[in-house]
């Protein structure tokens, strides 16, 4: 009789089990707002950044929106370094010939100032924290990055080119070898 009352127990509790997953609300935090998880729109990069600042209601602001514009620029860097990387990769370029351009074109990105970003949404919760989505267009991105290409690729090559010079030089000042002969 044992034996035959396990498997319908065991049917009992699994459907019990069902049924409580499909009857749960979901869970919903209040601490956070709901647009939190929303995907942007392809022609836009979203930030987002939050603060709360004891002293005053306007400075927590202001620092969610730095924050939320220093995250669309960590975006745009990490975009930058996949695509050097790509780049390098399908070139068959190594990863120590370019370096330096890399290294460049990333300060240039953390300094950047995103002049055109638009506060998309914000929220202010409970606690005081503020909480602020930026939206930057990609077309403004693509004009922020041509310039910073631009200025450090006249600056790279400005680099390589001396450097040549500098090679040629110590070559030039090297000891003379005697003269090749040359027949046909």
């Amino acid at each position: 009789m044992i034996k035959k009352s396990v498997p319908v127990l065991i049917g009992i509790v699994l459907i019990g089990f069902v049924i409580s997953c499909f009857s749960s609300a979901p869970v919903v935090n209040a601490d956070v707002p709901g647009w939190l998880t929303e995907i942007a729109p392809e022609a836009v990069i979203w930030g987002i950044g939050s603060a709360k600042n004891q002293t005053s209601e306007s400075a927590s602001r202001i620092t969610a929106e730095n924050r939320a514009r220093a995250a669309i620029a960590r975006q745009l860097n990490n975009r930058v370094q996949a695509m050097f990387t790509d780049y390098t990769q399908n070139a068959g370029i190594s990863d120590t010939q370019t370096p330096s351009l890399q290294k460049d074109i990333s300060r240039s990105l953390v300094n950047i100032e995103l002049n055109n970003t638009v506060v998309n949404a914000q929220w202010r919760a409970d606690d005081g924290t503020w909480w602020i989505r930026l939206e930057y267009k990609k077309t403004d991105a693509k004009n922020t990055l041509t310039s910073i290409f631009d200025r450090e690729a006249v600056k790279y090559a400005e680099f390589k080119k001396d450097q040549a010079l500098m090679m040629i030089d110590d070559q030039l000042a090297g000891k003379n070898e005697s003269p090749l002969h040359v027949r046909e």
